[in-house]
């Protein structure tokens, strides 16, 4: 189940985030927001994996530290961590 309400103010759980509008949420590690969630996309990627632990250490990395591109299997392994808010 979502919690909140998806077009209310859902502030990013990324450490240095400050975007308040996200729509994307993970029971475990809170909301997201797509800037923060393209980055995490990649980030999976290149670490070959998408273990809590592994997400734990995207979401405590600093806002503007990484750059990625786009890469598919991460965006689907990103999007089942973290679904959009229906």
């Amino acid at each position: 189940m979502i919690v909140g309400d998806p077009m209310g103010v859902m502030p990013c759980a990324r450490e240095g985030c400050e975007h308040i509008m996200c729509r994307r949420y993970n029971s475990h590690h809170g909301y997201i927001c797509e800037e923060c969630f393209a980055d995490l996309v990649v980030f999976l990627a290149e670490r070959d994996g998408s273990s809590v632990k592994i997400v734990e250490a995207f979401m405590n990395i600093p806002v503007g530290s990484n750059q990625y591109a786009f890469r598919e299997q991460a965006k689907k392994d990103a999007d089942e961590l973290f679904p959009e808010c229906k």
